[in-house]
């Protein structure tokens, strides 16, 4: 099964148990930002070839939206929604001994689900634990480095793992 088809398998679930739900349920809309770190890359024949003195990690935007069902009190609920997430890394790698600069470009689109609890309630105010997993699904990639602008998205050259 491609990994298309499971994202659109994974969305049809989502349609599916919010749609189908009869318990009290919240719908949420997520705005943030995010860092990304390549701290455990390695290429396809197993190499870190990436320079970590010249990293950085821009903070980038991420937006995610979806539902909380409730299981339990109010205090603990499912999560079960949709995230989009851009992520900029600058960075370098070097070709012998030459260090190349390098910027990776990459947006996902992922689903996502998890619990969140309340542990304490006080006048509309509560503090939360989440707990969350998601699926990603590369819809936009490009690598570039001196003159070159690599597409992995439609030349499907990034190497997933």
């Amino acid at each position: 099964m491609t990994m298309r088809t499971q994202f659109k398998n994974a969305l049809l679930f989502v349609l599916l148990a919010v749609a189908t739900q009869t318990v009290a349920q919240q719908v949420y809309i997520n705005a943030g930002l995010v860092k990304t770190s390549f701290k455990e890359y390695k290429n396809s024949v197993g190499q870190n070839t990436l320079d970590a003195s010249g990293y950085t990690m821009p903070e980038t935007f991420m937006v995610e939206a979806g539902t909380r069902i409730n299981i339990y009190k109010d205090r603990l609920k499912v999560n079960i929604g949709l995230q989009y997430t851009k992520h900029q890394i600058n960075t370098s790698f070097y070709a012998g001994n030459t260090r190349v600069p390098t910027t990776y470009n990459l947006s996902y689109l992922g689903f996502k689900t998890g619990l969140t609890f309340d542990l304490l309630r006080y006048k509309g105010l509560s503090l939360q634990v989440h707990a969350n997993i998601s699926r990603d699904l590369l819809v936009f990639g490009t690598n570039k480095y001196q003159n070159v602008l690599v597409d992995f998205y439609k030349e499907k050259t990034f190497d997933m793992g």
